[in-house]
């Protein structure tokens, strides 16, 4: 002891070592493990029926066996506030409810109807969500969303995160954070967006399966029923924090022949003819695409312009000829094909900022691109507009679309 005194005594070092060891270690060791102690919530979900806010969490819960396994739960609990709701939740599952690990939170129908930005200010100011957490909504109820997740096999959230990337067109969807839905929000534009899956018991495009209800016939042959998770590349459109529009799949392919990001689309075109095919519906897939987008102003009228080529590498027809099904093949472009090629592309762009126009609504960014290109101009020609929510109207859009086969 006297040896240890004096080297304590000669080195602060080891008397600051010294002192965390025996003021700290034992209360570390007596400390629970973070799974005993708080509910490991990968996915929470909300809904609301009149004044009846209903919270579910699915949850991770580790099982020690001779293999780890992994074991996840939904919890849900009704209540006249979020935080009442949320209290009842720890005392069911008997822990702390924290969202630190939470991936995804899941919008039920009845809530989508409210201003939302409450609730995520609730998930942000008093339970410390990420900002990163991806929201979705939902035409069923968040509940009944969490209740299908947990019966698949795999973890949840990478399932779930399958279905986000792209659907069974391989439509590119746009994953919208919370982070990224305020940044819409407190912009001077005002707007936001989610992604919007489905939950149906439609057989036709599974994205995601439960096979596991049965039909309500005695005989054997009867198919069984499958409910499903499915994105059709919908958004949920949002003014303020208020849902105005849920926007189909054709609304996104549209905006996406400006996203360079994304290179998954096609071109159908119907009942077309020319030297090539006759009266055949055609597919046309491309290999490539490049878009430059640019912003001016021409007699103080904002014009956004975007330039846009493409590569063609093969076609798909259909019933050409009825005996040869499916052809797919390469071949020559005819001036006619691209110039039905172009005009396909410049509506379904036109008919996607038609929509946006209808509902005051910017979410490709149109208002950050002028602001940042030339602000004092951008913003004497919104001065000038009787309605500066109605910008959109008063912009000329120039595509031009180049089409380039191998």
């Amino acid at each position: 002891m006297k040896k240890l005194y004096h080297k304590l005594k000669n080195s602060p070092v080891l008397i600051v070592l010294f002192l965390v060891l025996v003021f700290f270690t034992p209360q570390n060791l007596a400390k629970s493990a973070e799974n005993v102690r708080n509910a490991i919530i990968t996915t929470v979900g909300v809904d609301k029926d009149g004044d009846v806010f209903e919270v579910s969490l699915l949850s991770f819960i580790p099982k020690a066996a001779k293999e780890f396994i992994q074991i996840y739960e939904v919890t849900s609990t009704k209540a006249n506030s979020l935080s009442e709701a949320f209290n009842k939740a720890e005392l069911q599952l008997g822990k702390d409810v924290k969202l630190f690990h939470t991936e995804m939170a899941v919008l039920g129908s009845g809530i989508l109807t409210e201003d939302i930005s409450k609730v995520l200010d609730f998930f942000a100011r008093e339970e410390s969500i990420s900002s990163s957490c991806i929201l979705i909504g939902t035409n069923k109820t968040a509940k009944e969303f969490l209740e299908f997740l947990q019966k698949q096999d795999e973890n949840p959230s990478n399932k779930l995160s399958e279905v986000m990337i792209y659907n069974s067109n391989n439509i590119y969807a746009k994953e919208t954070s919370i982070e990224s839905f305020y940044n819409g929000y407190y912009s001077p534009v005002k707007t936001s967006e989610m992604a919007y899956l489905t939950l149906s018991d439609s057989d036709n495009g599974i994205i995601l399966s439960n096979p596991s209800g049965s039909g309500s016939s005695a005989s054997g042959d009867e198919k069984q029923s499958k409910q499903q998770i499915k994105n059709d590349g919908g958004i949920i459109l949002f003014k303020e924090g208020k849902m105005i529009d849920v926007l189909d799949n054709r609304f996104l392919e549209g905006v996406n022949w400006i996203n360079p990001k994304d290179r998954k689309e096609n071109i159908v075109i119907k009942n077309f003819s020319d030297e090539e095919v006759k009266n055949a519906n055609i597919a046309y897939y491309l290999d490539e695409k490049d878009v430059i987008k640019t912003v001016s102003f021409q007699n103080n009228i904002p014009v956004y312009t975007a330039s846009i080529r493409i590569h063609i590498d093969r076609i798909e027809i259909f019933g050409e000829k009825e005996e040869d099904g499916t052809n797919i093949q390469l071949i020559n472009l005819t001036e006619k094909a691209k110039r039905r090629i172009q005009y396909e592309i410049k509506s379904q762009f036109a008919n996607s900022i038609n929509t946006l126009r209808k509902h005051n609504a910017d979410v490709i960014g149109i208002y950050r691109e002028f602001y940042t290109k030339d602000r004092q101009r951008f913003l004497n020609f919104l001065n000038s507009l009787e309605n500066k929510e109605e910008y959109l109207n008063n912009i000329i859009f120039e595509v031009y679309v180049e089409i380039i086969t191998d």
